[in-house]
């Protein structure tokens, strides 16, 4: 596996990577801040104007990723021009060329056979070094397939293609990767009332490149289930992914206690993940931010456990 200098030189990791940006954490708000008020974007704005959700802008001001102060009451605030000079760099126009969140939404959105995806999913899998690297870019093409639906760009019957294409694609890589017959086991779940599996074949994905089992579970299975499958002791980890469209805060918080229950007496880890309404604070368990994260956590469990 490539290390985080290795892919930084590479000429397509750069361009994910100037995507990613250089962290730099929120700072406090004082009255230099208060006077230049006129030239500060809230998170929705900056969200619509990034043409992403305002979950990862959220997630790119906490890692550091784009630049922002707080006001008194915790809400984050950004410079227009740091939103600038982040849209800038996701859309190429620094280097004039398509960044690659642009070119993989045209490539998704086309008559592209899966055969086609599939192929450039190996060629980024190349080229960043790393199957969570790739994961990273992919969650940044989703979130803007989902915002070009929200503002109408894309037609309902056009967003499902496009996912379904890729879901696809990731799917072919996931049966063809060889999984460990030694390693620990992940299971994972879709919480309930969630349709969408996308990111959690990607967690799949970098799980099983670590050296993970994975058992899939996916959607549409009662989380009162799991309780005779963790009986059987052969379970490592539990992850549970919501997307954003579970933004009910307080099922998802019914979910967490119940899941919770179910893992701590057991002694087997969890972790959450994904954009939907999770609880802030976890008293069990990991809230999972990244795909990064997600492949940290795995290696460092497997290490210990080797």
């Amino acid at each position: 596996m490539m290390s985080t200098a290795d892919i930084i030189g590479n000429r397509s990791a750069l361009l994910h990577n100037e995507t990613i940006g250089i962290q730099v954490p929120c700072g406090s708000f004082n009255d230099e801040h208060i006077r230049e008020m006129d030239r500060l974007m809230s998170s929705r704005q900056a969200a619509a104007s990034l043409s992403v959700g305002t979950s990862t802008v959220k997630r790119w001001a906490d890692e550091g990723v784009l630049p922002c102060v707080k006001t008194e009451g915790g809400h984050r605030r950004f410079q227009k021009s740091d939103v600038e000079t982040l849209r800038r760099k996701q859309t190429g126009k620094d280097e004039g060329e398509q960044s690659p969140v642009t070119r993989w939404l045209d490539l998704l959105v086309a008559d592209t056979p899966v055969q086609t995806v599939v192929a450039e999913l190996m060629h980024e899998r190349a080229n960043l070094g790393s199957w969570w690297a790739v994961a990273e870019l992919l969650g940044l093409v989703l979130d803007a397939l989902g915002t070009h639906w929200e503002r109408g760009t894309l037609s309902v019957i056009e967003e499902h293609i496009a996912s379904d294409r890729l879901a696809r694609g990731v799917s072919w890589i996931n049966q063809a990767l060889v999984a460990s017959r030694e390693g620990p086991t992940v299971l994972l779940v879709i919480a309930e009332n969630d349709e969408h599996t996308l990111g959690l074949s990607l967690a799949e994905l970098v799980a099983a490149e670590v050296g993970w089992r994975t058992t899939w579970l996916g959607r549409k299975t009662p989380l009162t289930m799991l309780d005779a499958w963790l009986d059987d002791g052969d379970t490592h980890l539990v992850a549970v992914s919501a997307s954003r469209a579970s933004d009910n805060p307080s099922d998802l918080e019914r979910q967490y206690r119940e899941l919770r229950e179910m893992t701590e007496t057991r002694d087997v880890e969890l972790v959450v993940g994904g954009s939907g309404a999770w609880p802030d604070e976890l008293p069990y368990g990991l809230r999972m931010q990244s795909f990064k994260q997600w492949n940290q956590l795995l290696s460092e469990k497997i290490g210990v456990m080797g």
